[in-house]
């Protein structure tokens, strides 16, 4: 399945940039008075065939790959679930996040496991060809995105120490509530509402 969601992959990749190739020769036809009509049906063919390729090929992978991670997740979740009735010193905050949100990010990975090699084929072909259509501007705007980087990785640190914290918030704010309710529950289970209201 992983081959299959690669060759998906690839050919969004490729179709994706043929679409302004295509449209830019759509432009230079009629601009141009000497080119046959033939030659522009058959632009406009091809501008209409690798649009709908995209579409199909893109929808293809996320369903694919959608349908995978939700098998992943829920895989993962029950093992979770049924190693969570054996373990007796794990914490219910604990069980939560381990059934909710550890799935999530692993299944994830299925997302994100092509664009290792896709993106930067994606960017290396991109870059030829704006350096084709604009000349040597465009190492400019390549030196600004590289400049940039240290600043989105800087980015990404601080939003992982924010979620782990607020992580640890969602452990401790399950554990007061699930104190909060197992006292309600013996209150109720022992009859003593007047007890405790007075």
């Amino acid at each position: 399945q992983l081959l299959l969601y690669g060759i998906l992959t690839f050919i969004s990749t490729i179709v994706g940039l043929l679409q302004p190739v295509i449209i830019n020769n759509l432009i230079k036809y009629v601009e141009s008075s000497e080119a046959s009509v033939l030659y522009g049906l058959g632009l406009a063919l091809s501008s209409f065939l690798v649009a709908c390729t995209k579409f199909f090929s893109v929808q293809w992978y996320y369903f694919l790959v959608e349908r995978t991670g939700m098998k992943i997740k829920n895989s993962l979740g029950t093992l979770v679930y049924y190693k969570s009735l054996q373990v007796s010193n794990i914490s219910k905050g604990n069980a939560s996040n381990l059934l909710n949100l550890d799935p999530s990010k692993i299944a994830a990975i299925v997302w994100d496991i092509h664009s290792l090699w896709s993106l930067p084929l994606q960017i290396g072909l991109t870059l030829y060809m704006i350096y084709r259509w604009l000349g040597v501007s465009v190492f400019a705007g390549l030196a600004i995105i590289l400049l940039f980087l240290p600043v989105n990785w800087w980015l990404l640190k601080r939003f992982s120490s924010t979620e782990d914290k607020i992580m640890d918030f969602k452990d401790k704010r399950v554990k007061k509530l699930t104190e909060i309710l197992q006292g309600i529950m013996i209150v109720k289970l022992f009859s003593w509402e007047e007890k405790v209201s007075d």
